[in-house]
C-alpha cells in the first residue's frame, strides 16, 4: 500500500509538473501572440506604403497631364 506520505509527495510531484507545463504553454502562446502581432504589423505597413505609392503615382500622373493641358491653353 501507498503511504499517505508518499502518496502526498507524488501528488506534490504531479501539480508541480503540471504547473511547470501550464507555465511553459503560456509562454509559448504569449510569444506566439506577439510574433504574430509583429508580422500583422509589418505586413500592414508594407501593404499600406505600396497604396501609398500607388496613389501618388496617380495623382503625380494626372498633375503632370493637367500642367500639359494649361500649356497648351
Amino acid at each position: 500500500m501507498i503511504t499517505e506520505k508518499r502518496l502526498k509527495k507524488q501528488i506534490t510531484i504531479a501539480a508541480v509538473t503540471a504547473a511547470g507545463i501550464f507555465a511553459a504553454l503560456a509562454v509559448t502562446a504569449i510569444m506566439a501572440f506577439i510574433t504574430l502581432s509583429r508580422a500583422q504589423k509589418n505586413e500592414a505597413e508594407i501593404y499600406l506604403n505600396e497604396v501609398t505609392e500607388q496613389y501618388k503615382s496617380t495623382i503625380v500622373t494626372q498633375m503632370e497631364g493637367y500642367l500639359h493641358v494649361l500649356e497648351a491653353l
